[in-house]
Parts: C-alpha cells; sequence; structure tokens
C-alpha cells in the first residue's frame, strides 16, 4: 500500500492514527513537529500527508504552503481537535478553511469540503463564498446541495461569505446563513 507522513504533535492521537493505518497495511512515518515533517518531506517520497493544524512549532497551515510548494502533487489531509469548537460556523472555523483555500489556489491544489459542513444547504453558499468548488456530502442530501446552487451566484456567495466572516459570533453567523438559505430556497430553509 501506500507511504503516509503523519505529522501530530499530540502522541495519543498519533499512536491511534499509526496503529489504525498500520493495520490497514499502509506504511506510515511520524513527525511531531513541523520541522521533522518538512525534514522528512525532502528526503523520503509519500503518497500523502496526515498534517495536523496545531503543531507547537509552527502553524499547520504554514506547514502546508510549504509542503505545496515542495510537492506540488502531493495530497495533504489536514487533521485538527477543534473540540472547544461546538458549532460548525464559528469564526476560527472559517478562517482556517479560508486559510485552507487560500494555500491552494497559490499552488493550484484542489480544496475538497467533507463532514457536516457540507452536507448541510444553510453552509452551500458560505463555503462557495470562501472558494471552495469540490464538496463531499452524504448521499440523501445531494438533491438539496444541487438545488442552493441552482439559486446560487459566485459574486452571491462571495457577498454572503464576506459579510459572515465580518461576525463574531457562530450563532450569529448560523442565523444569518439560514436567512440567507430562506431567499434562496425556502422550501429548504424549514
Amino acid at each position: 500500500m501506500g507511504n503516509i507522513l503523519l505529522v501530530d504533535d499530540d502522541p495519543d492521537i498519533g499512536m491511534a492514527l499509526l496503529d489504525y493505518l498500520q493495520q490497514e497495511g499502509f506504511s506510515v512515518e511520524m513527525a511531531p513537529t513541523a520541522h521533522d515533517a518538512i525534514q522528512k518531506s525532502q528526503h523520503h517520497p509519500y503518497d500523502v500527508v496526515l498534517l495536523d493544524v496545531g503543531l507547537p512549532d509552527r502553524d499547520g497551515i504554514e506547514v502546508l504552503d510549504d509542503l505545496s510548494r515542495q510537492h506540488p502533487q502531493l495530497p495533504v489531509i489536514l487533521l485538527t481537535a477543534f473540540t472547544s469548537l461546538r458549532k460548525t460556523a464559528d469564526p476560527a472555523i472559517l478562517k482556517m478553511i479560508r486559510m485552507v483555500v487560500e494555500a491552494g489556489e497559490k499552488h493550484s491544489v484542489p480544496v475538497t469540503v467533507c463532514g457536516q459542513m457540507s452536507s448541510d444547504p444553510k453552509y452551500i453558499p458560505l463555503l462557495v463564498g470562501l472558494g471552495i468548488r469540490h464538496l463531499s456530502a452524504t448521499p440523501h442530501v445531494i438533491p438539496q446541495l444541487k438545488e442552493v446552487v441552482r439559486h446560487l451566484t459566485i459574486p452571491q456567495a462571495e457577498s454572503i461569505a464576506a459579510y459572515a466572516r465580518k461576525l463574531e459570533l457562530a450563532r450569529d453567523i448560523d442565523t444569518y446563513l439560514r436567512g440567507e438559505l430562506n431567499k434562496l430556497c425556502p422550501d429548504l430553509a424549514k
């Protein structure tokens, strides 16, 4: 199977991921710091990098930028343990998404969002406005997501995202996005 570089400073998370990936047949090398990750990537070919956003010596987004510059075709999957962020629309999450999109655009690397956010119709205008063009969603919501996209223009989405990024609280962002969804697709905003 493939060679994976796992970059995470939390030994418990790192060991759990290492054990799981090795059981699945992957060859995994660990790096607990950004410095170690950059060093290892210069000397070993990897098929993918699993990169923690919160590293002790550098921000994971900066490491993503370096890795993308050195290895433009190397897939990087960002990991985060934002357990204190209870809301998907938290301003810190929006900022992180925008930073990842900017790094991806800079190096012509597509960015995909998957999970709760990409499967909720009210977040689609925000994600499109932040520059996301690839989503991975739960199959049963795809018709709803298509309906939102059909009623949305890029300038509208960018305006929605710009306004949402000015809001300071997740609940305010959530309320705003629900209102915008109601304007675009009233049947989905129920």
